[in-house]
This record gives C-alpha cells, sequence and structure tokens, in this order.
C-alpha cells in the first residue's frame, strides 16, 4: 500500500508543479481527470491486493509487473524534473517534493520485488510495502 500512497502523492504533487505547462492538462488540481485517475489507480491496487490476499499466488507476479510499470512510470517523471530543473532553470519547492516522492516511491517497489520475489516466506511480508 505504500507504493499506491506513494503514486498519489507524486499524482497531487506534480499538479503543483511547472511541468503541467507543458502538454495536456490532465494533471491539473483538482480536475475531474486528475481525480479519475486517483480513482482508478486505487481501484486497480485494490483489486490486485484483494485477490492476493484471497491465496491467488499468481497475482504477486501481476503485482510485480504493475510495480515495473511504476518504477517506470517514476523514474520518467523523476527524469522529467531533472530536465525541468537544469535545462529551463526552473526549480520550486513543489519540484523538489515531488522528485523526492518518486526516489522513495521508486525504492518502496524496489524493496517489494526483494521481499516477495526473492524468498517463499515473503509473501506475507508483502502486504506491508504493496
Amino acid at each position: 500500500m505504500l507504493s499506491a500512497l506513494f503514486i498519489h502523492l507524486v499524482l497531487l504533487m506534480s499538479s503543483f508543479t511547472p511541468i503541467i505547462e507543458y502538454g495536456e492538462r490532465i494533471d491539473t488540481f483538482g480536475n475531474v481527470e486528475m481525480w479519475v485517475a486517483i480513482v482508478f489507480i486505487s481501484l486497480l491496487y485494490i483489486t490486485c491486493f484483494a485477490l492476493y490476499n484471497l491465496g491467488l499466488n499468481f497475482m504477486k507476479y501481476i503485482m510485480a509487473v504493475f510495480c515495473g510499470i511504476g518504477i517506470l512510470m517514476m523514474s520518467i517523471i523523476f527524469i522529467a524534473l531533472c530536465m525541468n530543473i537544469f535545462v529551463f532553470n526552473n526549480s520550486s519547492d513543489s519540484i523538489i517534493i515531488t522528485m523526492v516522492f518518486c526516489t522513495v516511491s521508486i525504492f518502496v517497489n524496489i524493496m517489494w520485488f526483494n521481499i516477495v520475489l526473492s524468498s517463499p516466506s515473503g509473501e506475507e511480508k508483502a502486504e506491508y510495502y504493496m
């Protein structure tokens, strides 16, 4: 659930960064599309987690795919924020906070991979990280 929390925090904090000036306005704070994205991500996490808790062991591999996508997404957001700082000389508190959330999210997802996929006893421990 930590992974879901940090993805939500990145979505919320990125809506305050100057990056929203480039491209679509999906992530403008308070916009209906932003809340739809948050609800969609929450439903994905809750559904996968519920099926995993019901004893469907194959769900840990599906959740691993989602965590891999999350790592890729957070890495791309982090690189875009770095480019915004270094290329456009545009740094603000919201950019730095979003970069911190991206970094923590990447580490949480990597920890989840190591705990769940490395040992059979890691399935119980995964509940705290997913």
